[in-house]
């Protein structure tokens, strides 16, 4: 797996505003937004995404579009529990275990 750590807006804060009613990409909790729940790729743009990223993003249903416009599929409105074994691989890729997923 690639190291990101390097990457530049790895270490700024994010700067996109997300839902917060999904799962799949960062959110800020309705009670304190200044508290952001994030995983390795959230404030990055499609192009950037390694190719296995991108090949998760794709089998949780994102598109190239979807994911730089902060669309998320209906697949995101899914807990863990109902996702099938493919999609929580995929999720897995993307930062989430099924703790981070059903917090976000």
């Amino acid at each position: 797996m690639p190291d990101i750590s390097d990457h530049p807006r790895a270490r700024q804060p994010p700067s996109k505003s997300f839902s917060s009613t999904t799962h799949c990409r960062a959110k800020a909790l309705p009670s304190d937004l200044s508290i952001i729940t994030m995983t390795k790729y959230d404030d990055f743009d499609w192009d950037e995404l390694p190719a296995e990223a991108q090949e998760a993003a794709k089998v949780l249903g994102f598109t190239k579009e979807m994911w730089d416009a902060d669309q998320e599929p209906k697949e995101c409105n899914k807990s863990w529990k109902r996702l099938p074994d493919e999609q929580k691989a995929a999720a897995g890729v993307l930062g989430y275990d099924q703790a981070s997923w059903d917090a976000s």
